[in-house]
């Protein structure tokens, strides 16, 4: 989805999920968009949170090249191709990247060399991606409040603000 003027894209997926948290549970059914089902499913194993990070491997790589990274005409072909878990190359200037090396890294065809989510989050990449959004978001609500505000409250508002810079007067 894209949104503010194309500048935000959120990611969301209207499938079918399985809450495996809290425990050691693992889920063996199949479920998802096609071109994002990781090698576990494909192959009839059973899964856990690695197979999403298998698919947020595909949606980075689809992002980075604007198409998936396992395609075919039909979805025994797709399955084949995502079980032998080869795909196009990214392009060298993307793969030098921080980004392009997560890719390699997310796709993975062992879910246990998968990076855990905590350890994506704290890449030094990620966290200034993530950091930079939360600015920028910040940045347009306040923009967008001072547009909703009434002169009256706006004007008191900035009064406590310039007062609030000032030190307060000797007695």
């Amino acid at each position: 989805f894209l949104c503010r003027n194309d500048r935000v894209v959120k990611i969301g997926d209207f499938g079918v999920s399985k809450d495996t948290r809290g425990t050691r549970a693992m889920a063996k059914t199949s479920v998802g968009t096609p071109l994002y089902l990781s090698p576990e499913i494909v192959n009839g194993r059973t899964y856990d949170t690695k197979t999403d990070i298998w698919s947020l491997g595909c949606v980075l790589y689809e992002l980075l090249t604007l198409r998936p990274p396992f395609v075919g005409s039909n979805i025994g072909t797709l399955v084949r191709r995502i079980a032998s878990g080869h795909y196009r190359a990214l392009p060298i200037h993307v793969r030098r990247t921080s980004c392009g090396q997560m890719v390699g890294k997310l796709l993975s065809l062992n879910p246990r060399m998968r990076p855990s989510a905590s350890s994506i989050l704290s890449e030094s990449f990620v966290r200034n991606a993530l950091q930079a959004l939360m600015l920028e978001h910040h940045d347009e609500e306040e923009k967008r409040d001072e547009k909703t505000r009434s002169p009256i409250r706006y004007q008191i508002q900035r009064r406590r603000k310039i007062k609030s810079t000032f030190p307060p007067p000797p007695p």
